[in-house]
């Protein structure tokens, strides 16, 4: 099994397998892979008012999510958000993202994982699971 993407850059495998951590800062949160993004949803755990917010459209238009690809990672901007760390840390909610590894065919579910992001509030580490399947 490779563990090199077609850019170059570590499969989701790879750093599933090793343990490799993303990290946040403000509204951005940096995962050490590229991935092929089918969606994301944001969830606060603990409130009884707020709903999952499911993120579809990763767009240049779209205006709730930047996506920037670099080399070997991912950078996700999250708009209308301050700082994840203290809106998710501390159990407080979870980012899932859907996705499949970079090059991978996005129409066969068989290719799709569901990848769990838990914050801290007292560390700027991600930690990042495959979520266990159903």
């Amino acid at each position: 099994m490779s563990t090199s993407t077609e850019t170059g850059g570590t499969t989701i495998a790879a750093c599933l397998a090793a343990g490799r951590q993303g990290f946040t800062m403000g509204n951005r949160v940096s995962v050490p892979f590229r991935a092929e993004l089918i969606s994301i949803l944001i969830g606060k755990q603990h409130s009884m008012l707020a709903s999952p917010d499911l993120l579809t459209d990763f767009s240049p238009s779209q205006r709730h999510v930047v996506v920037v690809e670099k080399p070997s990672r991912m950078d996700l901007y999250f708009q209308g958000h301050d700082s994840l760390q203290q809106e998710l840390g501390h159990w407080r909610g979870t980012l899932i993202i859907t996705c499949c590894e970079a090059g991978n065919d996005i129409f066969d579910p068989a290719s799709h994982l569901r990848l769990v992001l838990t914050f801290r509030d007292d560390d700027p580490r991600v930690k990042i699971e495959r979520q266990a399947e159903a």
